[in-house]
């Protein structure tokens, strides 16, 4: 007799015969992430049981730190002689590579708007970190930029003496035993000391990187763009500021007492917990605000926002949704919880969202930028959904402004082609620092008139463009 143990879709007869499921898993060819070869100690070989709990051995002393359905499956084994589990890795996206022909034609949205300017360069065999020696070699000069999202986590390598796209890798971020929303990551990190969160997502982007098939060494900085609480998690910042009303990151409490001149962050390979060069910078992109992250930063410096006369909205719709309008003179910024589903890149009988939180923090935008509609030029639309919405609905049912298709712009993964803009040069990114300073945030929470706005854009009618703005 055997238990029927389905791993990622791939079945085997597993017994009571000592093997774990990790043990299984290679067996059937699953690849499971680990660095301390099967021990139990990086915490990395996470699987998620989804049938079949009773029939696997109890938690032990490793697994303290997971909740219900999550386990080690280096710990774990079959105590059943019949039954049926099944389980899952945290799911992996396809690598991408130039050599085997991947198309990265689409980066970047402004690629003609920044200089090569990368803060590493070449001298001679020097290789210098922001003109400071840091290796001796003639070899190649390697950069990586991360979208560390809540739910996805996209890598993509790149070349920095010539900007050239090398590989991109995408998985599920494994901090998701942690909860699926940020706040809930919060709490579990206060009630979880040890930089859980912060080691097992470091583990996971390693692997990433040994997959690209380059000398590690070769790598020399990392920028990621992600929202605040990832962000802060990642570099080790307290979080707590961030999981309490007014929703501030530490680096936003220290810039105003004057204690750092912008919010972004920086830390060593070491500290970073990466196998790259040991002199290498990872850069943390600067945040706007507690909820507008550094991956609503990364999609203005995507746009070229700086530089831009016209009068351009970003929104980021993801498991936050961000919301940006302006132009290099002036910039509005504010956010709104995901609270819908999509299903499969298209609106759900269940959009908009109740509240009508998107419409109306766009009519609030507007108004107090004194605009409307009619007077925008581009409607950028990016994130996890909004880069795959369908338009022609969403414009229907208010969750979009009913605008010409010429003025709507769907741009993939913003956030990772701001943070590429950011690695690749240093000028921009000195630029989005001072830019991020600037950008006015928009209080929704206490505005007079969102209550009434939310109710209007509850009620599945377009917002047309061509119709007055509350303000006049």
């Amino acid at each position: 007799m055997a238990v029927k143990l389905i791993i990622n879709d791939r079945p085997i007869d597993a017994e009571k015969n000592g093997l774990t499921i990790f043990d299984y898993a290679e067996q059937v060819g699953v690849r499971v992430p680990t660095s301390c070869k099967k021990q139990g100690k990086c915490k990395e070989c996470v699987v998620e049981v989804t049938q079949g709990a009773q029939l696997i051995s109890p938690p032990n002393e490793f697994e303290s730190h997971l909740p219900e359905n999550f386990r080690l499956s280096c710990q774990t084994k079959i105590i059943a002689e019949n039954g049926e589990v099944t389980c899952h890795t945290m799911r992996a996206g396809q690598m991408r590579t130039a050599q085997s022909g991947a198309d990265f034609s689409s980066f970047i949205v402004h690629r003609s708007a920044f200089s090569l300017d990368p803060a590493v360069r070449r001298d001679g065999d020097r290789i210098l970190l922001d003109g400071e020696e840091i290796e001796r070699s003639t070899g190649s000069i390697h950069g990586v930029a991360i979208d560390l999202g809540t739910t996805t986590i996209v890598v993509r390598l790149l070349n920095l003496e010539t900007g050239e796209i090398i590989a991109e890798t995408s998985f599920e971020n494994p901090q998701r035993f942690g909860g699926s929303d940020v706040i809930s990551r919060i709490h579990y990190e206060t009630a979880h000391p040890g930089n859980m969160l912060m080691r097992i997502a470091a583990g996971y982007i390693k692997h990433a990187l040994e997959d690209f098939g380059v000398d590690l060494k070769t790598i020399y900085e990392v920028v990621i763009a992600s929202n605040s609480a990832m962000r802060d998690l990642y570099f080790r910042l307290s979080v707590n500021t961030l999981g309490q009303n007014p929703y501030q990151s530490i680096t936003e409490i220290e810039l105003a007492e004057g204690k750092r001149t912008n919010t972004a962050l920086t830390a060593t390979a070491k500290q970073a917990l990466l196998p790259i060069h040991p002199k290498a910078r990872v850069y943390g992109m600067p945040i706007i605000r507690g909820d507008v992250g550094a991956d609503a930063a990364a999609c203005m410096l995507a746009v070229n926002l700086a530089r831009e006369d016209r009068l351009v909205c970003i929104i980021d719709i993801g498991a936050n949704t961000e919301l940006i309008l302006g132009n290099k003179n002036r910039i509005l910024a504010t956010s709104c919880p995901m609270v819908s589903s999509f299903e499969g890149g298209s609106i759900s009988r269940d959009m908009p969202m109740p509240d009508g939180a998107i419409t109306a923090s766009l009519r609030i935008l507007f108004q107090e930028y004194g605009k409307d509609l009619s007077n925008l030029d581009y409607f950028y639309l990016t994130g996890e959904l909004g880069g795959h919405l369908k338009t022609d609905a969403s414009s229907r049912i208010g969750l979009i402004p009913n605008l010409p298709d010429s003025k709507i712009v769907q741009i993939g993964n913003a956030s990772l082609e701001g943070a590429c803009i950011a690695l690749l040069s240093q000028s921009n990114r000195t630029e989005l620092e001072s830019l991020a300073k600037r950008v006015e945030y928009c209080q929704l929470e206490t505005h007079p008139e969102f209550s009434d706005f939310s109710v209007k854009g509850s009620q599945l009618k377009p917002l047309d463009s061509q119709k007055k703005m509350p303000h006049e």
